[in-house]
């Protein structure tokens, strides 16, 4: 099973994420009240994009979303791979 690297963002910022999912389900998933991540600052803004920038493999998932949060200059500036 395959693993999706997304951006969400508008014309200020730009959250990356990774999901087993379809990309509307994680939107939705982003959308909902109960969310608590940086990306909410990107749905609240709106005029919002959600976009896959890539697909790998489950094993190369943190590696790569790290690498788009490092070179994106993203709301999420954590380490999610060491």
């Amino acid at each position: 099973m395959s693993v999706y690297i997304y951006k969400l963002y508008n014309a200020n910022d730009c959250y990356i994420g990774s999901t087993k999912h379809p990309l509307l389900k994680r939107l939705s998933q982003h959308k909902s009240p109960h969310n608590r991540c940086c990306s909410k600052i990107v749905i609240q803004q709106g005029d919002y994009k959600i976009e896959q920038i890539d697909e790998v493999h489950p094993e190369e998932r943190f590696k790569r979303e790290q690498e788009l949060i490092n070179e994106l200059s993203t709301l999420n500036q954590h380490t999610c791979y060491s």
